[in-house]
């Protein structure tokens, strides 16, 4: 299983959430070309209320993670935190910070990196557990929440995008700095909410390359020309999938076709994920699992 030790510094880049279908039409395509203009996690340091959206496999869980470590190393109050352990057991939650650490803020007058992941896995559990964690966390920094920086991760499926926008105004409400909007009713001004959504952009070429020479790949230039003959960009662009693409070229050193390809992932994955105690929640049966490959890999092949 991978550990935080094993993270490989990529320069993860964002993009703002497309608010349409055309929209994202015209963000792929600037991509295409690379002219879509993108932000790194030193920008995003500065927003208050972040949310982050990424596909599974995407590496959203390890990059908050990290992050939260890097903050933390550099001497700033930074948390991470799974969203499903808040109600429940708050003061045994945190994974990056502990509560010594958390106390300590909330008695200063500092401000504070929280890292909540993720929306998609505590829905898992209950549909409201969403919900009733960001009103217990809500009320355990009621002291310092003007002084909190907020990320919470998703699948982009897990994030209702008005409603869950409306309830974490509700609950953790942050003015947008400089930015206000009129009310139509009485011709006031009202603060702008500060909620940014961002996309975790896939990795590029130049990223999968660095990947692959840091977890010391055969033949690296090779792989690559593998990737490209078996049209598999779509799944070495993910990190949890390049690790068995990696792994499959250890073993076989050739990659074979996109079905071959799943069928390993899956057979490697089922008793494997980057959060053990996740994972008991979910069982998945193997057969089952390659008629889904097999249903993935037609389109694509």
């Amino acid at each position: 299983m991978t550990t935080i030790e094993d993270y490989i510094e990529l320069n993860r880049q964002f993009t703002p959430f497309p608010n349409s279908n055309e929209t994202a039409e015209e963000n792929q395509i600037l991509a295409n070309w690379g002219h879509l203009k993108s932000k790194s996690w030193d920008d995003l340091e500065k927003e208050v209320r972040c949310v982050i959206l990424a596909e599974a496999g995407a590496g959203k869980t390890w990059e908050l993670k990290h992050r939260a470590e890097f903050l933390k190393q550099q001497g700033k109050p930074a948390f991470f935190i799974c969203i499903e352990n808040i109600e429940t057991d708050f003061q045994n939650a945190f994974e990056i910070g502990d509560q010594a650490d958390f106390q300590s803020w909330l008695e200063s007058t500092q401000e504070a990196w929280f890292f909540l992941d993720s929306v998609d896995e505590s829905r898992l559990k209950e549909p409201k557990t969403f919900e009733k964690a960001l009103r217990h966390f809500a009320r355990t920094i009621s002291n310092g929440v003007h002084r909190a920086h907020l990320y919470i991760s998703s699948r982009p499926y897990s994030w209702r995008a008005s409603q869950d926008r409306k309830l974490l105004d509700e609950i953790l409400f942050h003015p947008a700095a400089g930015r206000s909007e009129a009310d139509d009713s009485s011709g006031r001004s009202e603060p702008q909410s500060a909620i940014s959504i961002y996309l975790l952009r896939p990795l590029d070429r130049d990223q999968i390359q660095h990947f692959c020479n840091e977890r010391n790949g055969n033949n690296v230039n090779q792989l690559l020309e593998e990737i490209e003959r078996a049209n598999l960009w779509s799944l070495a662009e993910r990190p949890f999938d390049l690790e068995a693409i990696l792994a499959k070229w250890e073993k076989d050193q050739v990659l074979e076709g996109r079905l071959a390809l799943l069928r390993f992932i899956i057979e490697i994955r089922l008793g494997d994920s980057h959060n053990t105690n996740r994972s008991q929640r979910q069982t998945l049966n193997l057969e089952k699992a390659k008629q889904g490959a097999r249903r993935l890999a037609v389109p694509s092949s």
